[in-house]
């Protein structure tokens, strides 16, 4: 049940919540899973002849087998902590890797201001001054008129307006003209026809349904004037119309004016700049974006995000080495008279390391197994989690997620080489 949850959540606010649901879910099934169903697949190893009856198989299977009734919930804790250790540090590591990415999507250009009335001649005078001041120049000034942003769900080609825990989207729309003024390009449309612009490029649909209208999506992957309006969570979507009338016809909202610029100049300039223009304009900070101001932000937030999710992964690593040391130092006491009494029926010094071999591999293998097919199935709603962060680049999940499992693999190998040691100096001593 928690796998279902998290492979069927979307990128809404809801997806916290069901992360949450899901965990507790996955926490109890690991544990049936480790105490009950670990017990089920050796005793069926035990029924298979062929494999059961072979000296290092027969002595593996039979000490596990009285292992795992006393000690299946420790390895469950144990596979359980490095799951916990994969998804902080991924999350973590991923938040830092796609700042650029979240600092793109509020903002392709150094200043972008939105405001319900456009810039005025007095304004455009104060931000040349200003910028003359510091010693910046401004460049490649753009203006826009755009709806404002309408959120809602965007399913199965039918938006709907609301906003609840499921909203996912904000749309807004805009005219042909200026799109391709902005562009360079030379897009045609009919009244019926629409293009789309989403930031990860996830719409593949033909047709929209909004407000009860349907449209002909052709989708684009590029808008260098896009923005998130007031810094939302929500997901941008932007809507191209053959005319302004039947832009404000798909969206129904008051137009909002986007002036957009790119500065040159020093890195404290152009910060100074940013930091100073809401006042000088005396305007909503939200709604002017610096991205020299907005990248310090993030590498002060994000920053501080990986140094809790590294420090967290350090404790859950050390937690797991130690029980898993302890528990390989007693079980090496418990077996040494076992081991003994078989050494003088006759078990070979030989016989004697590869069954140890086996039934250490074996008992360490099934929690790193145990915690990659749970990291498998919350990698779903994690990347949910993230987009909500505005993280929609779902490549550098996967590359981050690959990277700390092998990490975690290499470290893993690392532990088990050390206790195998121990346990085979206690079960020799």
């Amino acid at each position: 049940m928690g796998y279902y949850i998290s492979i069927s959540s979307r990128a809404s606010l809801s997806a916290f919540l069901q992360m949450m649901v899901a965990i507790m879910l996955v926490v109890v099934g690991t544990y049936l899973i480790f105490i009950i169903g670990s017990i089920v697949f050796l005793k069926l190893l035990k029924q298979n002849e062929n494999y059961y009856y072979k000296p290092k198989n027969f002595i593996a299977v039979a000490n596990m087998l009285f292992r795992m009734k006393q000690n299946g919930a420790g390895l469950a804790t144990i596979s359980l902590l490095c799951t916990a250790t994969l998804v902080s540090i991924i999350a973590s590591v991923s938040l830092v890797a796609g700042q650029n990415n979240l600092l793109n999507l509020w903002s392709q250009r150094d200043i972008q201001i939105v405001s319900r009335s456009p810039i005025n001649l007095v304004q455009n005078e104060q931000i040349t001054q200003f910028a003359s001041k510091t010693n910046i120049s401004l460049q490649s000034r753009r203006q826009m008129t755009v709806t404002m942003a309408t959120n809602g769900e965007l399913k199965n080609n039918y938006f709907k307006a609301n906003n609840s825990l499921k909203t996912e989207v904000a749309i807004s729309s805009l005219d042909l003209q200026q799109y391709n003024h902005i562009e360079g390009t030379h897009y045609h449309l009919a009244d019926d026809e629409i293009l789309l612009y989403s930031p990860d490029n996830t719409y593949q649909g033909k047709e929209i349904i909004i407000h009860g209208h349907k449209y002909k999506v052709k989708p684009v992957t590029s808008f260098n004037t896009s923005f998130v309006y007031n810094h939302s969570t929500y997901k941008p979507i932007f809507i191209i119309a053959k005319s302004q009338a039947i832009a404000q016809k798909i969206n129904p909202t008051p137009v909002l004016y986007v002036t957009s610029f790119n500065t040159v100049g020093t890195k404290s300039a152009c910060k100074q700049f940013g930091e100073k223009l809401p006042n000088l304009l005396n305007a909503d900070p939200a709604s002017i974006t610096s991205r020299f101001v907005i990248k310090d932000l993030f590498g002060s937030l994000f920053g501080g995000f990986l140094f809790i999710g590294v420090l967290i992964s350090l404790v859950m690593i050390c937690a797991t080495a130690m029980i898993i040391y302890y528990k390989q130092v007693s079980e090496g006491y418990s077996d040494k008279a076992n081991y003994a009494i078989m050494r003088q029926l006759g078990l070979s010094q030989q016989e004697t390391r590869k069954a140890i071999n086996s039934q250490v591999l074996t008992v360490f293998l099934l929690p790193i197994v145990g915690a990659v097919i749970n990291l498998a199935f919350a990698l779903p709603v994690l990347k949910n989690v993230l987009s909500v962060f505005s993280m929609y680049n779902i490549n550098i999940l996967i590359s981050v997620s690959f990277i700390c499992i092998a990490l975690l693999i290499i470290i893993y190998m690392l532990i088990y080489w050390a206790t195998t040691v121990v346990y085979k100096q206690i079960i020799a001593s």
